[in-house]
């Protein structure tokens, strides 16, 4: 039922729209976080992962070139980490997600 927010189906499963992604979703418990940084409304709750977890990174259509200088650095130390950038799509209402080299 769509009322009900306490169902664990509402974080782990997604619509088959979105089936292309081939995204894994993981839940854990906020007070399993590694590290908090207090925030407003809520504070960002962190987790580790393996590095080789992380297959994709998109860079934003909105990110500034020092945070994609930055999300550049960072994907190097992941072995596995292919980045791209999502830019306009002149000719259509969209995206286009180029593979930055």
């Amino acid at each position: 039922m769509l009322t009900d927010t306490e169902s664990p189906v509402w974080f782990s499963t997604k619509s088959e729209q979105w089936s292309y992604e081939k995204e894994w979703r993981v839940v854990r418990l906020l007070s399993e976080a590694q590290h908090r940084i207090d925030g407003s409304p809520f504070p960002i709750c962190l987790f580790e992962f393996a590095p080789d977890a992380v297959l994709e990174i998109i860079v934003g259509l909105r990110s500034t070139p020092s945070l994609t200088t930055e999300i550049r650095s960072l994907a190097a130390s992941l072995p596995r980490v292919r980045l791209f950038i999502a830019s306009e799509d002149p000719d259509n209402y969209g995206l286009l997600i180029n593979s930055i080299s």
